[in-house]
């Protein structure tokens, strides 16, 4: 019966070895993925500012994944406890600990929207809107559970965000993370970055673009039957 590549030289090597590089072509636009765009940092609960330097373009297309733990008391005696994402771990006056959000403890200085969580912004200064919360209080990371974790996750594109994550960033750019308070005065404890990564997803357009490339040489190597 013979050989299936030599019955069909649609499926010869050669034919594999022209189409690779698009394949190839069309993978790094789809999955570009940089690993730790965030380093590992602790931010402790005292109003400390820490600073960190992009080594690539962040994209609003680009989606950011992220990992934090850790548990900030907010007041004095530690009566209240938030985790990065700013649900309420433990609060001794209710009986259901997790009241997530009802309190107005929140980052009040322009923004007047932030619970006591983990932030990121382009400028240094606690007192320009420009602070951005990184994990949202979402189910998945305790809200409206009796025993929220101190560990958090988030994965969205950069433009979700708002902001100024929703604008290109240069590689090289200097980016700030705090602990985001009214008042820092009685606190402890500190959030933790895990891990982090940062992931290129293409527009439908380009990938519309890289299809029809991909589709277009497919169909030339059949044609000529390499």
């Amino acid at each position: 019966m013979g050989d299936v590549f030599s019955r069909n030289r649609w499926y010869s090597p050669n034919v594999f070895r022209k189409i690779t590089p698009i394949f190839l072509l069309f993978l790094t636009a789809t999955y570009n993925a940089q690993a730790d765009p965030i380093p590992a940092i602790t931010t402790q609960s005292d109003a400390t500012v820490y600073s960190f330097v992009t080594t690539q373009d962040w994209l609003p297309t680009h989606r950011l994944t992220l990992t934090a733990t850790g548990i900030v008391n907010a007041l004095a005696g530690n009566e209240i406890a938030m985790n990065p994402a700013g649900v309420i771990t433990f609060d001794v006056d209710s009986p259901m600990p997790n009241v997530g959000g009802v309190r107005e403890l929140v980052y009040n200085y322009a923004e007047g929207a932030h619970l006591v969580s983990l932030v990121i912004s382009d400028q240094p200064s606690l007192a320009v809107n420009r602070w951005i919360q990184l994990a949202r209080p979402t189910v998945q990371n305790g809200f409206g559970s009796p025993t929220p974790p101190a560990t958090v996750y988030s994965d969205r594109r950069l433009s979700d965000y708002g902001g100024f994550l929703a604008s290109p960033i240069p590689a090289g750019t200097t980016l700030y993370l705090t602990v985001a308070d009214f008042f820092h005065g009685d606190n402890s404890g500190a959030f933790t970055i895990v891990s982090s990564s940062l992931v290129g997803v293409p527009e439908p357009t380009e990938l519309a673009a890289s299809l029809t490339a991909l589709a277009a040489t497919v169909a030339l190597a059949k044609k000529r039957r390499i």
